[in-house]
């Protein structure tokens, strides 16, 4: 559900991000063409891991028996449907086009891409998780190369990050992976390459977030903001990195969605505000409150945590190559 409202939002940042012409009715049908197809992957998804969850003992409705598999089937088509029409009524061919790619990259890459190439399936899930600013945007159309660029550096910086999260995803998952024969990277490569991996990939999403202020395309209140969001990001990616544990990775990529929020609240204000501007002022606060309550009770906790486990492998390691030394 998060996921899907998340991707709703991104439609309606992406719309605002042009400064078109705004019509209300019009953005509600982006926001729910978002919604549903985001939901529908979802759904799909949880019918092609019915029995990987199963045995995973995961609670979702179709493993706790709330619905059968071919009504989750039945509601992952009517929601795409439902989505792509949804599109249409925007009357952009753009967006109606790209909410068709969407829904069939979200069944593609449950029915095919997990199975036998989940690395390509994790770009695909990215892709999916960053189109839709673009998706949004297209509405109205992009009017300049100002809010052209604002828009898809949204999507870059958007899809970078979700695949680092997706590399931590597969650690949280390694053991039902590895028994169902999905070679993931940690499955392939082990937990270490893979957070070593997901860490690389979120320096480069970081990197990336200041490109458009460097350039003039975002100012003020977002490098403030998207700061914030940038410290939390590195410092949970880290933590997996330093123990990367299942126990860790679950934790952690809960916590990076929720860090998310504060870029949603970044790429909401950036392209609006060519300088600091005091209708900043609130979404500001509302990302510090974020950034702190996150800080407090998740990031700092976490990262101790994961450096003395870190630290006290380190030394049991040394300790142990200095006994088989004598």
């Amino acid at each position: 559900m998060k996921n899907s409202v998340m991707a709703s939002v991104s439609g309606m940042i992406g719309i605002l991000a042009v400064r078109g012409q705004i019509d209300p009715l019009t953005v509600l049908y982006a926001m729910i063409s978002a919604f549903l197809i985001s939901s529908a992957s979802f759904a799909i998804n949880d019918v092609c891991d019915r029995r990987l969850d199963e045995s995973s003992a995961r609670l979702n409705p179709l493993t706790k028996g709330d619905i059968s598999p071919n009504q989750a089937a039945a509601i992952a088509v009517s929601f795409s449907i439902a989505g792509f029409c949804a599109a249409i009524l925007t009357k952009s061919w753009i967006t109606y086009s790209l909410a068709g790619i969407s829904a069939l990259v979200g069944f593609v890459y449950s029915l095919y891409l997990k199975p036998s190439m989940p690395t390509i399936g994790n770009l695909a899930t990215s892709y999916s998780f960053g189109i839709t600013f673009v998706g949004g945007a297209s509405v109205f159309g992009l009017p300049n190369l100002l809010a052209t660029g604002a828009v898809f550096f949204m999507c870059a910086i958007s899809m970078t990050a979700n695949f680092s999260r997706e590399l931590i995803k597969g650690i949280a998952d390694c053991e039902g992976d590895g028994r169902w024969g999905i070679r993931t990277v940690a499955v392939t490569r082990g937990p270490r390459f893979a957070a070593g991996a997901a860490l690389f990939v979120m320096m480069v999403a970081i990197g990336l977030t200041y490109v458009p202020f460097v350039l003039g395309i975002f100012r003020g209140s977002y490098v403030v903001v998207i700061t914030l969001a940038d410290i939390l990001l590195v410092t949970l990616t880290a933590s997996v990195y330093l123990s990367p544990t299942v126990e860790t990775a679950i934790r952690v990529k809960k916590d990076l969605l929720n860090c998310m929020l504060i870029g949603l609240v970044a790429f909401l204000i950036g392209p609006h505000f060519e300088y600091y501007s005091i209708y900043a002022v609130p979404f500001e606060a509302l990302a510090a409150v974020i950034f702190v309550v996150l800080l407090r009770k998740l990031s700092v906790k976490n990262l101790w945590s994961s450096f003395t486990v870190s630290f006290l492998q380190t030394t049991e390691t040394n300790n142990a190559r200095q006994h088989c030394s004598y």
